[in-house]
């Protein structure tokens, strides 16, 4: 995979895990419509997961909470390894720990065209 690939991959599972949070937080997931027998047939074994695994919506909101938190880590992995492989040092110099500039190396040429392609 490419790094643009890898940027549009981990960019799309967080729009994925941020809309999943948003539409169980609106309570347009229901437990009962949600929390089916699900069946997945593999090469060599089955895996069944039964209804029952959720007590409450609340749970199934916690639930995509906690994805969104995984996802966000995920696509910060993703960031970091390609922006290391671009030769970016993944630490700041020491003055760009002063406030407003921490976060200047987004405004670089090479990040605008990262941002382009990836269409952020």
């Amino acid at each position: 995979m490419s790094p643009t690939e890898a940027i549009e991959q981990a960019f799309l599972q967080l729009k994925f895990a941020i809309k999943l949070l948003t539409y169980t937080e609106r309570g347009k997931i229901s437990k009962p419509d949600f929390d089916t027998d699900v069946l997945i047939k593999l090469e060599r074994r089955t895996l069944r997961f039964r209804d029952g695994t959720f007590r409450s919506d609340d749970d199934i909101i916690l639930a995509a909470q906690n994805n969104f938190v995984l996802t966000l880590g995920f696509t910060a992995i993703v960031l970091d390894r390609v922006l290391s492989r671009a030769g970016f040092a993944n630490d700041l110099p020491a003055a760009a720990r002063v406030a407003g500039q921490r976060f200047g190396w987004l405004s670089t040429p090479r990040m605008s065209a990262i941002a382009t392609a990836v269409k952020l």
